[in-house]
């Protein structure tokens, strides 16, 4: 089955052009192609599988999910899993902001 990229994508929204720009922002070019793959091999997945998904909070769940190995982000007394969750609330809360 060849599925089109495109198609993928999910819709811009605050909350997917914020993690978009945190990640390229903060982190190296190989970093930001691997959360972009992650989203697409994620997606891909879903819609072979037909399985329903919200693209856009895979999206932001898929560009942030290693934030916490960021210099930036790295927090010597947590683990990276739970320093990049400090950054997801952060993209949440300026999302929010946005829409209103």
């Amino acid at each position: 089955m060849i599925v089109d990229i495109s198609g993928l994508l999910p819709r811009p929204t605050p909350a997917t052009r914020a993690a978009r720009e945190v990640v390229v922002r903060y982190s190296s070019a190989a970093l930001v192609n691997h959360c972009e793959r992650s989203y697409l091999w994620s997606a891909s997945l879903g819609r072979m599988k037909q399985i329903p998904y919200d693209a856009e909070l895979l999206y932001v769940a898929s560009m942030l999910h290693d934030l916490g190995l960021v210099a930036a982000f790295d927090n010597h007394r947590a683990p990276f899993e739970d320093a990049g969750v400090q950054v997801v609330r952060v993209v949440a809360r300026i999302s929010a902001e946005a829409l209103h």
